[in-house]
């Protein structure tokens, strides 16, 4: 007996942000609000059936300098992933909660900590 293809058709999926776009356009705001002077960057590579999206700060006139700001790792389902972010493992269930949990690290004070010290340090070598 031959089967035909029994594979789900391919188009008309849900369109909605994954994870990995909406790191990519925070990514790119970074470049855009520090005139280039940094940078950053997503490292994504496979942790068994997962995958991990490593979120670097890097300052290309630091010798290309990199900071790990934060990870996400998810399922292909997307969720329920985890972050980690400064030695914490945070459980994320939702869009919603990515969200939330992207919007807090991205303006938390250690985050506004380190990128005004990489700029000063950018400064200073220009000057």
């Amino acid at each position: 007996m031959i089967v035909g293809d029994l594979w789900p058709v391919l188009t008309g999926f849900d369109d909605r942000a994954t994870p990995l776009s909406v790191l990519r356009e925070q990514a790119r705001l970074l470049g855009t609000k520090s005139s280039g002077k940094l940078m950053a960057e997503l490292v994504t590579f496979p942790v068994g059936s997962d995958l991990r999206h490593a979120f670097e700060i890097v300052a290309p006139s630091l010798g290309g300098y990199r900071f790990q700001l934060f990870s996400i790792t998810h399922p292909p389902e997307l969720y329920p992933m985890t972050a980690e972010i400064g030695g914490k493992t945070v459980l994320i269930r939702t869009e919603a909660e990515f969200e939330t949990q992207l919007r807090e690290v991205l303006s938390s004070d250690r985050t506004r900590k380190i990128l005004a010290n990489l700029l000063s340090q950018v400064d200073a070598l220009a000057a």
